[in-house]
């Protein structure tokens, strides 16, 4: 099916996902590469090119291109997620605490949808952090 529409972006996203999915994390890379090469100002070409860089252990990759998707599309909730998993495994986690609260502000469901975001929830308590 994904051969049949290979122009639809949502299916190439999810191309990746199952690349991930299935330990093929360098064709996931290239696949991620190719659809952001096609859809350059797309905020979620970004943010799947920053999930496939924290899938492999590339935290500061992971940030560029959440941060390029948050540029085009501020509001990203996907993209914040994943650049406060990123700032988190930077080991930067008062950022990630940051993020965090903006997202719950705009969503306070957003983290019972997205089960892949439960590594965030390890993250001290801003008050255990010295009240920043």
């Amino acid at each position: 099916m994904l051969r049949d529409e290979p122009a639809s972006v949502a299916a190439r996203r999810l191309q990746v996902d199952v690349l991930v999915d299935t330990g093929r994390a360098t064709e996931a890379a290239a696949a991620a590469e190719r659809l952001l090469a096609d859809s350059p100002d797309d905020a979620s070409a970004h943010a799947t090119l920053g999930f496939v860089a924290l899938h492999s252990g590339r935290p500061h990759d992971a940030l560029a291109a959440f941060e390029a998707a948050l540029r085009i599309e501020p509001a990203h909730l996907g993209a914040t997620a994943g650049r406060a998993m990123a700032l988190k495994r930077l080991g930067r986690d008062s950022e990630a605490l940051s993020l965090i609260a903006a997202i719950l502000e705009r969503d306070a469901s957003y983290f019972d949808r997205n089960p892949w975001c439960a590594e965030l929830s390890a993250l001290p308590n801003v008050d255990e952090e010295g009240g920043e």
